[in-house]
């Protein structure tokens, strides 16, 4: 994987600081691939709940916003 790449494509689409977390938040997770989340922070858990509840458009709710939205458009 060429970083240096990853690294400036993230700049120029502004999620550099994104990128950054959820590597780091990968490499806690799957590196040393263990059940045990007793070493992560309450933001860190909160971070990965997120991950692991959220589908194609994010949470159930934004994905009820984005379906409101869409129909206010729609008429």
């Amino acid at each position: 994987m060429d970083l240096n790449y990853i690294n400036e494509q993230c700049k120029i689409l502004g999620i550099q600081d994104y990128e950054k977390e959820a590597r780091e938040m990968a490499y806690k997770l799957f590196d040393v691939p263990n059940n045990d989340f007793s070493s992560l922070t309450k933001e860190e858990l909160e971070y990965v709940e997120y991950y692991f509840t959220s589908g194609t458009y994010g949470t159930a709710k934004q994905r009820m916003q984005n379906e409101i939205h869409k129909f206010e458009l729609e008429g």
